[in-house]
């Protein structure tokens, strides 16, 4: 998935940064889908590295699905926000604030 869209996903997450930055999130939460967890690493680096100064950190549990947002398992770590990669339903009717990259 990242792998195979490396120039895409890199813009989609330089999107994502600017989003970030433009809302002054201080926590982000990246959540992907269990079948791309061995390139989370890979997509949480590079906005680490685009967010100095904030958190960014993975939310890999399954409990939801990997189509359905991960509300719950965002605020047990106090996310501002969260960074849904991969597909999804798009549905969110939750309180923080999603952005999806597919």
């Amino acid at each position: 998935w990242l792998h195979v869209m490396s120039r895409g996903i890199d813009s989609e997450l330089d999107r994502a940064a600017a989003w970030v930055k433009q809302h002054d999130f201080q926590r982000v939460s990246v959540q992907v889908p269990d079948e791309f967890l061995q390139d989370a690493a890979r997509a949480i680096a590079r906005l680490t590295s685009a967010l100095p100064g904030r958190k960014v950190f993975l939310l890999g549990d399954s409990a939801y699905g990997s189509s359905s947002v991960d509300e719950v398992g965002a605020e047990h770590y106090g996310a501002d926000c969260i960074v849904h990669l991969g597909s999804s339903d798009q549905e969110h009717a939750g309180s923080l604030p999603v952005l999806f990259i597919s």
